[in-house]
């Protein structure tokens, strides 16, 4: 496809995929619990099942990503997608525990979607319009998850059962779509390359992003973990407000990624950019924390989710930039860490809203946006000096 210099038209497929990936994602989380429940599962068991999904993630989402440097996106896209469906109806046919956890973790270990969707956005344009192309399918994912929920929610009438299966064949709906998608990569310079060597090259070149993601992914898993709790507690949430704030925040990353994020980071560069999140982050949580009212947790929330996208973004533009050859085994790496912190996150927030205080999971949750903002000026002062050639990075207005 010939959109390099940002024909943002051609990006709408990419768009569309991860849009329905991730309905088929959210369509599941109102209705896990109860299924899993049927089938025996203990609160610790159903934790122990997203843990599943997270740990499979983190470890296969650098060797799908390395493997769409050699081979091609659409071949890895596809493989993911047939992944996910198998999936899908190994968790919808389970007749005990055991095949839940096995249909999880074969989706977790193929749902490298992202990974390779953000690879062939950064194929596809040019740095200076990356982080744009980027925010659009960060958009979709958005969307996709505040659409998702609300649909597993409306559709669990029809059974658990019935919902899952008809998941499936949302995600055989999105193969059909991927099969229609041009390869990316008319050249495969990484097929030489040791897989082992490659990922360590691309942890040396990026590990201060790839640190701060787990830093700023802890800091909102948190959140999202003990949300439900914090706002029952102080205000008297039920699951009806509860999913209302939710909903809030997913139409919020969705205006944020379409609208906001490329001006900012266009204005004041990615490094910048990234700076500014973690203030809006930090500032969020320590609302959280003080719990001054209903309204002002409200505004606490927008800041943080603002913080958490603004951040995001333009780090992850930033990793496809430094190698171009490994480029899905860096944006693997990144996915990995996301994964990381959605396993090590929620029990750190559980711990110390149980063990401490209802606030102290929202300090802590400030002080890894701290963590982040050192961690995004380590990085700028390590890369100034050497810059490689498909790099591009703007440090500031």
């Amino acid at each position: 496809m010939k959109n390099r210099s940002g024909n943002f038209s051609a990006l709408f497929p990419l768009f569309f995929t991860a849009f329905i990936d991730f309905i088929g994602f959210g369509i599941i989380i109102p209705i896990a619990p109860y299924y899993a429940q049927k089938l025996g599962a203990s609160p610790f068991e159903f934790s122990m099942l997203l843990v599943a999904y997270s740990v499979s993630q983190l470890v296969m989402s650098p060797i799908l990503g390395s493997l769409s440097d050699r081979y091609g996106r659409k071949k890895i896209l596809i493989t993911g997608l047939l992944g996910e469906i198998a999936g899908y109806i190994i968790f919808a046919s389970a007749p005990s525990l055991v095949f839940l956890f096995l249909g999880r973790i074969i989706s977790g270990g193929t749902s490298a979607n992202l990974t390779v969707i953000y690879s062939m956005v950064s194929d596809r344009t040019d740095p200076e319009r990356r982080t744009k192309a980027i925010g659009i399918i960060g958009a979709a994912i958005g969307m996709g998850f505040v659409i998702g929920p609300a649909t597993g929610g409306i559709l669990s009438f029809l059974g658990f059962r019935t919902v899952i299966y008809l998941t499936s064949l949302l995600s055989l709906t999105n193969l059909l779509l991927v099969l229609r998608l041009r390869e990316s990569r008319s050249m495969f310079p990484a097929r030489g390359m040791n897989f082992l060597r490659e990922v360590s090259s691309a942890v040396r070149r990026g590990r201060s992003l790839f640190l701060g993601l787990v830093f700023v992914g802890m800091g909102f898993a948190i959140m999202q973990a003990t949300l439900a709790y914090y706002g029952e507690h102080l205000f008297g949430w039920a699951s009806l407000e509860v999913g209302i704030v939710l909903l809030i925040l997913g139409l919020e990353q969705a205006v944020f990624q379409f609208l906001l994020i490329p001006y900012i980071s266009k204005k004041a560069g990615e490094i910048r950019a990234s700076e500014f999140a973690m203030i809006f982050f930090s500032l969020g949580f320590l609302i959280l924390f003080a719990t001054p009212g209903e309204y002002f947790v409200l505004g606490g929330l927008t800041l943080l989710n603002f913080g958490y996208s603004l951040f995001q973004t333009p780090v992850i533009s930033i990793l496809s930039q430094r190698s171009s050859a490994a480029r899905g085994a860096t944006l693997g790496i990144s996915q990995s860490a996301t994964s990381l912190a959605n396993t090590v996150g929620p029990g750190i927030g559980g711990f110390l809203f149980g063990a401490v205080s209802i606030g102290s999971p929202y300090l802590v949750s400030a002080i890894f946006g701290i963590i982040a903002a050192l961690t995004i000026i380590v990085f700028k002062n390590s890369s100034t000096k050497k810059a490689r050639p498909d790099e591009n990075i703007r440090y500031s207005m």
